[in-house]
């Protein structure tokens, strides 16, 4: 089974002007290299998990003992760096009250142009990701966002084509249509997919579509290759194209 892919970076780019920036020296002049020192900090724990990272009350004790402040100052220079939008805080109805979501757009912009090399679709959380469309990067495949939280059930009521109830049932049916295409062809080919015969497989126009659908364009023809390299040589593939193409799908982003 393929490794699932990361989300995190290994480095990040670091503008050479940095210590140029006004909000920077704003930063020095109220907590001196202390606060410039904090923001690093949390610069690499975010891009340690990807694009954002989740802030509580254990994260602020382990950031105050490595840098060896106190923990009121820690909570200070965050408050201040979120008030100079240098971070931004995201309440997230789904976790605790104590735990927030922390990122920034410098944050994503820097971590976009760090994906972009991989030559791959890059999945993000729609309600953590705050860049304009017009800003980010055609790879960057903005998963919707599912509240599951009581609070907004009325948004679900005045836009129901729009709601994550909406979107999580339309889910569901793509995966129970794509389950029903699968018994229909074990039942017909006499002993499963992959004993039928590859030149009669079961309506891969509509299962490609649901594919598309759920990983993207882009992501799909990408797999479509990887298949054709992988089945290049073999004396024969008994197997449904995009039947294992939905495995690895699976395998590779869950």
């Amino acid at each position: 089974m393929a490794r699932p892919l990361k989300e995190n970076l290994h480095y990040f780019p670091f503008d050479v002007d940095f210590f140029e920036d006004k909000k920077i020296k704003a930063l020095k002049g109220k907590y001196g290299l202390t606060g410039v020192m904090a923001y690093i900090y949390i610069l690499c724990q975010v891009y340690k998990e990807g694009y954002y990272i989740e802030v509580d009350e254990d994260f602020i004790l382990c950031m105050s003992d490595d840098l060896n402040i106190s923990d009121n100052a820690t909570r200070q220079i965050l408050k201040y760096l979120c008030s100079r939008s240098l971070l931004c805080e995201i309440k997230d109805s789904t976790l605790s009250a104590s735990v927030n979501v922390v990122t920034a757009k410098s944050i994503q912009r820097r971590y976009q142009e760090a994906k972009k090399d991989l030559k791959r679709d890059v999945f993000v959380k729609a309600e953590y990701w705050i860049l304009e469309k017009s800003e980010t990067y055609g790879f960057i495949k903005v998963r919707p966002y599912e509240d599951k939280s009581p609070i907004n059930s009325d948004k679900s009521e005045i836009n129901p084509d729009k709601s994550p109830i909406n979107s999580i049932k339309e889910s569901k049916v793509k995966k129970n249509k794509i389950n029903e295409m699968k018994t229909d062809k074990s039942k017909s080919a006499g002993g499963g997919l992959r004993n039928s015969d590859p030149k009669n497989d079961f309506d891969n126009a509509e299962y490609r579509q649901l594919l598309v659908d759920d990983y993207g364009e882009d992501t799909v023809v990408r797999y479509e290759k990887k298949f054709d390299e992988w089945a290049k040589g073999k004396k024969a593939v008994n197997v449904n194209k995009y039947f294992e193409i939905d495995k690895w799908l699976l395998e590779d982003f869950g």
